[in-house]
């Protein structure tokens, strides 16, 4: 850059002078009038009319001094616009060469990305299974901000991919080993949001805890099941279990028979006459109840018998006679 290409009359510009001080202390000297007071609700008038003074001479003063930066304004505006006549000169050219450089740059991007499609391809079409290349993250393996600078090699973009690709190929087989059958399509699923085998291996855990959760419930539903089967099972049994029954038998009395004289000789006779009707007696078993039952009858009956022991082997020879009575011994 020639420093002589431009020559500017530095000529010295006169300031603008004012009483400053002077101006200072007048204006303290008003102010000063002013500061302290303490306005009571009657005093607001008043107030409002200070506090339209002063803004009145602030903008007065504000006002003088644009009119007296005017003249400088307006020299400085010139110069610029001088100036831009003179500086448009070089955008033509400057454009002319900035369009070279970025269709130069355009067409070096377009071979990068075409090499980076052409190596993604190569290293993760052939050896990744199909069902993972629709993966998102997968897709985004060859969008790597680095690979596009020409400060990276083609053959470290090379190396990366494939250090991804051995990566990605390595969780997985851990996945099917460390998995359960049922969980990995899950786990996978969570492995390729970003990645992350540990995150994988979490959701396997969870997935085979809350898996555990639920049989460990089923289980204790189906016992508890068994147990209410089984109370209700006891309850029915309860209700149809009958109590023995308690048959008291009072026998009838069977009428002496008439004494009488007899000879020695009649004295058998006598004796199978008693014999005679005590048997009769017997076989039409006189016993009857001294109660009545209001009880179901089961199809097994239990007895408790209380009354003489005759009439007791009397009745238990009735119930051995039935055919359609069955002894429970």
């Amino acid at each position: 850059m020639n420093e002589d290409l431009l020559v500017i009359k530095k000529n010295e510009v006169p300031a603008i002078q004012f009483n400053k001080e002077e101006l200072i202390e007048r204006v303290d000297e008003i102010l000063e009038q002013h500061k302290g007071i303490i306005y009571t609700i009657e005093d607001i008038p008043e107030a409002k009319k200070v506090v339209a003074d002063l803004r009145k001479q602030k903008k007065y003063l504000n006002s003088e001094r644009i009119s007296a930066c005017k003249p400088y304004e307006a020299i400085v505006k010139q110069t610029k616009t001088d100036m831009d006549d003179v500086l448009a000169r070089y955008d033509t050219v400057i454009q002319e060469i900035d369009t070279q450089i970025k269709e130069s740059e355009n067409v070096w991007k377009k071979e990068r990305e075409d090499y980076i499609r052409e190596t993604y391809e190569d290293v993760f079409l052939h050896e990744i299974p199909e069902k993972y290349l629709v993966c998102p993250i997968i897709k985004n393996l060859k969008i790597d901000s680095k690979w596009m600078l020409k400060s990276t090699s083609k053959k470290k973009i090379k190396d990366q991919m494939i250090e991804k690709r051995d990566k990605i190929l390595s969780d997985i087989n851990t996945l099917k080993c460390v998995a359960e059958e049922e969980f990995l399509s899950d786990v996978e699923q969570e492995y390729f949001k970003e990645l992350d085998l540990n995150k994988a291996i979490k959701k396997n855990q969870s997935l085979r805890e809350a898996k555990q959760k639920v049989l460990e419930a089923e289980k204790k539903r189906k016992e508890e099941e068994l147990r209410r089967k089984e109370q209700e099972m006891k309850e029915q049994q309860e209700i149809q279990a009958v109590e023995p029954f308690e048959f008291d038998f009072d026998p009838i009395p069977v009428p002496e028979p008439i004494s009488r004289k007899v000879s020695s000789s009649s004295t058998p006779i006598q004796k199978n006459r008693k014999s005679s009707i005590n048997n009769s007696s017997v076989q039409n078993y006189p016993y009857p109840l001294n109660r009545e039952i209001h009880k179901p009858v089961m199809k097994t009956l239990n007895i408790k018998i209380r009354g003489e022991e005759s009439v007791i082997r009397d009745i238990m020879k009735y119930i051995y006679d039935k055919k359609d009575i069955e002894i429970l011994q």
